[in-house]
């Protein structure tokens, strides 16, 4: 039995106030160049903030028509990639809304620094947070809060 997507895509579906999810199309793995010949689901989360800015956590591939009814929800200003598998459409949303912030946990940083040496911080250091909205600097409290799922903003390079 083959994969089944999760339809419709490309359109917003709430599940909670100010929370919803997006499902997308398929995704195929390339690994030395060679397309992996099963698909894998697409799935972004979007988080209204308390100010009315859109969150997009693991954006999907980048459609017009999703970005339309997006912008009736909220300004779209922040993209999180959680590891280094879901940084692969950030770029394709940044360059439809310039002036975004991309936030990448560690590993999706070292796999940008990998895959494209020229991607830069942003300067914002990885002890800072979003908290209602607002970046708010904090110091980790533990060791684990300095761990691997510590963000960070990135700039990615033009394709």
């Amino acid at each position: 039995m083959g994969a089944a997507l999760y339809e419709p895509i490309n359109v917003y579906k709430p599940v909670a106030p100010d929370i919803g999810i997006v499902d997308g199309p398929f995704e195929y793995l390339t690994v030395a160049g060679m397309r992996m010949p099963l698909p894998f689901t697409t799935r972004m989360t979007v988080v209204r903030l308390a100010n009315g800015d859109l969150l997009l956590h693991s954006p999907i591939a980048f459609d017009d028509a999703l970005a339309g009814e997006l912008q009736q929800l909220g300004t779209v200003r922040h993209f999180v990639s959680p590891n280094q598998f879901h940084y692969a459409h950030i770029g394709e949303w940044q360059k439809a809304f310039p002036g975004t912030l991309a936030w990448a946990s560690s590993g999706a940083r070292d796999g940008l620094a990998r895959a494209a040496p020229t991607s830069t911080s942003r300067g914002i250091s990885r002890n800072n947070r979003l908290q209602n909205g607002e970046m708010k600097s904090t110091r980790p409290r533990c060791r684990a809060a300095s761990s691997r799922s510590s963000y960070s903003s990135i700039t990615l390079p033009e394709r």
